[in-house]
């Protein structure tokens, strides 16, 4: 059976070493102290009182034959495909929002001088419908 020191038992539940330390103090752990002071704890008592860590770790699969070798191999073009779709999408929606943000000030300026052109001949008819009054009032 396989034994552990402090440290890898902390690397295999993942539990810190003071964690596994105050189990083994109290007494929830046992484990025999080696004459260099280290810890050793065996396996099977570990997992007896901590889970083991299932941390997905990213190892490589083992291939056994050629055409597992050639369908990984499409996989990971198909992969890097797509992942160079996305970024082209990615960089066409930043495109499309930089139109849209344009278009929409150059709409707001657009507004602004039409809006301006439509108050200049109400205010040319107001004055001219003051001078009326004036000159009728003159007569």
């Amino acid at each position: 059976m396989s034994k552990f020191t402090l440290s890898q038992a902390a690397t295999e539940t993942g539990k810190s070493k003071s964690v596994i330390h105050n189990a083994i103090k109290n007494g929830i752990l046992s484990a025999h102290r080696c004459e260099n002071g280290r810890f050793e704890i065996d396996a099977s008592e570990l997992f007896r009182v901590f889970e083991k860590n299932v941390q997905e770790r990213q190892e490589e699969p083992i291939i056994r034959t050629e055409s597992e070798r050639l369908e990984r191999l499409l996989y990971e073009q198909k992969i890097d495909s797509l992942a160079q779709q996305l970024e082209r999408e990615k960089q066409f929606n930043r495109e499309l929002l930089l139109r849209l943000d344009s278009e929409a000030e150059e709409r707001r300026k657009l507004t602004l001088l039409l809006t301006h052109q439509q108050e200049r001949p109400e205010k040319f008819h107001k004055e001219n419908q003051l001078w009326k009054k004036i000159f009728k009032s003159g007569k």
